[in-house]
């Protein structure tokens, strides 16, 4: 993402408007999803609230690292440590403490 910056800003841009473009997002953050359930430890039983915050963490992850790369008045690491932080919270809000990395 970093050294294609303006590609992915413009790939974000246009998921609403090109359909082809938005099933190839939504079926990443899907299998995204799943990767970090799975590497949190999560079973096949996932609590629907686990599985929304990780869904919806995704989505902010995505505006989180727009806005870095429009800015770029953050450190790498204090994007790093946002980014893990609000997973935590998102998880911690969900009441899958038990799931949340330990940052």
């Amino acid at each position: 993402m970093e050294e294609n910056g303006l590609a992915y800003r413009k790939l974000l841009a246009s998921a609403a408007s090109v359909p082809e473009v938005g099933a190839l997002i939504d079926d990443v953050r899907e299998r995204t999803a799943q990767r970090i359930l799975a590497g949190l430890g999560a079973t096949d039983d996932v609590p629907p609230a686990a599985r929304a915050a990780v869904h919806g963490w995704l989505w902010f992850m995505d505006g989180a690292i727009a806005d870095w790369l429009e800015h770029r008045d953050l450190e790498r690491a204090e994007l790093h440590a946002l980014l893990l932080g609000t997973l935590v919270g998102a998880l911690g809000a969900a009441g899958a403490q038990g799931l949340a990395p330990r940052v």
